[in-house]
């Protein structure tokens, strides 16, 4: 059984490039489109690893990192 995996980038034809190939893969992806979203995703649905963009509209990736430390020890990818 594949991770969780929770994709966060702005860039939309990207998000769907990495959903592709990690469901293709054998893993189960969700997907942020902005720091808030991802958080509130995070939050609801966990995520075994986070695939973080730090040029986000709004809430910049930084913030967003943190907020995912406060929330406990994801591994986290950031591009």
């Amino acid at each position: 059984m594949g991770a969780r995996i929770l994709v966060v980038e702005d860039e939309p034809r990207l998000r769907e490039l990495l959903r592709l190939y990690l469901e293709r893969e054998g893993h189960h992806v969700t997907d942020a489109g902005d720091g808030a979203s991802a958080i509130a995703t995070f939050d609801r649905r966990g995520a075994d690893l986070v695939i973080l963009d730090l040029m986000l509209p709004g809430m910049q990736g930084e913030a967003v990192l943190q907020a995912l430390r406060e929330s406990g020890d994801v591994p986290v990818l950031i591009t």
